[in-house]
């Protein structure tokens, strides 16, 4: 009998909870005309912009544990990049850094199996899929949001209308990491966020419906398993969703640890310093211009009788209005504290090597220093060549270690599809490389070795390469181009003097070169 009871008491309590998620439920039906673009544009805010501001005590404390304020650096992260602008800077100048230029490497195909329809069906399905994914726009916002914020969850979302492919970007604060993979982490998604008035669960890929509605039938759940096989992860834990990485992806700077802290974290409390640092300049500006005068009072010297108290020869009430005659005549910037005196000073502060020093040129130096970047790329001062080129290729190889993220993810997608062959996804490329690249691609190419990076080199995939040529081949440019002079065809009148340029640059060249002053030296300068 007891035990009757009890199954009854479960009973009662599960179709309280029923009820309690099918009013919820229809609660959200029937206030949808609280719907509107200002609810809509609220809620598209919140998914990656919610700054906050620390005080500097609250900011020691938070970089201190990471592990347990992740939100908190990430919101910090967003303030500082909203309100600091080297901090902004900082940010695009690293993630701009990657071009995100590729090329496929076969795996599994011999020159026997390229000659091979089957090859070649394969082939196409991958430049398809490329043709599909703007993968240089999609992974460029990824790696921004990688820098700010460190983790960057995604959706692979399809529109079949437009035979598109794109990245929508999920809400940080609603994803967790809970898993990983040979690829890399794997997350989970709260569907309590479609609960919130003003959250329109169409502006997400339609599978989520489909999640939303069997989260709110918890019977026909299946059981979470953290660990599961990827290609099998449909299991739920009350609200949360695992996301299948055929379509959910982690894209992580950091990916050494399941965390979600800013690159950057390292130099957040000296951004912290920036506005009272900016408060002590102005102090600083406005004491360079005060001067103060100070004297000591005279007292009375024909007193026979030893010292007295305020034993002055002035009267004080006709000191005050000398004091006033002679500041009505003088500068604001100069102050005077009482007249007439003996011993006569005058004081002012911008003689000092402390007060000389720009504290702010200081504060920003040292955040550079920690950053790791070098300052010269930052202000229009004759910057240090040598100095800037190394900096360069640190912040490269800095960066262009997330590549295999994004190789993991095209090679995975990619081999998807395909039917036999597989395919590698190749990606190369900096700001500061390409003409080093297109060089070396060049050099291969004159020596008979014919190299996918030929494309990459100029930011092309092959097929965009190979479709170029063929239409500037039907344009007939090949035979309307004039070839180009060398320096065996050139004639003495034609050629131009001075030393050709050098690979490395130097200081001097550099100067040499933005002035111009090789250009238009003919050689009989110096005949």
């Amino acid at each position: 009998m007891p035990r009757q009871k009890n199954v009854q008491n479960q009973d009662n309590i599960q179709n309280d909870f029923n009820y309690a998620l099918e009013f919820a439920k229809g609660l959200t039906q029937v206030n949808s005309y609280l719907f509107n673009p200002l609810l809509a544009n609220v809620y598209l805010k919140n998914i990656n912009m919610q700054p906050a501001g620390q005080t500097r005590e609250h900011i020691k404390q938070i970089i201190s544990n990471p592990r347990e304020y992740e939100q908190s650096l990430r919101r910090l992260s967003q303030y500082l990049y909203n309100t600091q602008l080297t901090y902004k800077r900082m940010i695009h100048y690293l993630s701009d850094i990657l071009t995100f230029d590729w090329f496929p490497i076969p795996i599994n195909a011999t020159e026997e199996d390229m000659n091979k329809s089957t090859f070649k069906k394969d082939y196409e399905i991958m430049c398809n899929w490329f043709d599909r994914f703007n993968a240089k726009k999609e992974f460029k916002k990824a790696v921004l949001k990688m820098c700010l914020e460190d983790g960057y969850f995604v959706h692979l979302r399809e529109d079949k209308k437009e035979n598109v492919l794109f990245l929508q970007e999920m809400p940080i604060d609603w994803c967790i990491i809970d898993s990983y993979w040979e690829y890399g982490y794997l997350y989970s998604f709260n569907l309590m966020y479609f609960q919130q008035i003003g959250v329109d669960i169409n502006g997400f890929a339609p599978e989520f419906k489909k999640y939303y509605k069997n989260a709110l039938d918890m019977q026909k759940n299946k059981t979470y398993y953290p660990n599961i096989r990827p290609e099998l992860r449909n299991g739920k834990w009350n609200y949360w969703q695992q996301i299948s990485p055929e379509k959910g992806w982690v894209f992580k700077f950091h990916t050494h640890f399941a965390g979600l802290v800013p690159p950057l974290m390292g130099i957040f409390l000296d951004f912290a310093d920036i506005p009272h640092l900016k408060d002590l300049q102005k102090i600083k500006a406005d004491s360079e211009v005060l001067k103060v005068i100070l004297g000591a009072v005279p007292r009375n010297k024909e007193n026979k009788t030893g010292s007295k108290v305020d034993d002055f020869a002035i009267d004080p009430n006709t000191l005050a209005k000398f004091i006033q005659i002679a500041q009505s005549d003088l500068p604001s910037g100069v102050k005077i504290a009482a007249l007439p005196f003996e011993n006569l000073e005058m004081f002012s502060f911008d003689n000092t090597s402390e007060i000389k020093d720009d504290i702010m040129s200081k504060a920003l130096n040292n955040i550079f220093a920690q950053a790791g970047i070098d300052k010269n790329g930052f202000n229009t001062e004759r910057p240090n060549v040598a100095t800037m080129n190394l900096s360069k290729l640190i912040d490269s190889a800095f960066m262009e270690s997330i590549y295999r993220q994004f190789e993991d993810f095209c090679t995975y997608h990619v081999n998807r599809l395909t039917k036999r062959y597989k395919f590698r996804i190749v990606f190369e490329g900096t700001i500061f490389d390409r003409e080093d690249r297109q060089k070396h691609a060049l050099e291969l190419a004159q020596n008979g070795i014919i190299t996918p990076k030929i494309a990459s080199a100029e930011g092309m995939s092959i097929k965009e390469l190979d479709s170029g040529m063929l239409l500037m081949k039907w344009l007939g440019f090949p035979d309307k181009l004039t070839p180009i002079k060398t320096a065996y065809t050139m004639s003495k009148e034609d050629s131009k003097g001075g030393r050709p340029k050098g690979d490395i640059k130097t200081e001097a060249s550099e100067i040499t070169e933005t002035a111009g002053s090789n250009i238009d030296r003919d050689l009989d300068e110096y005949d």
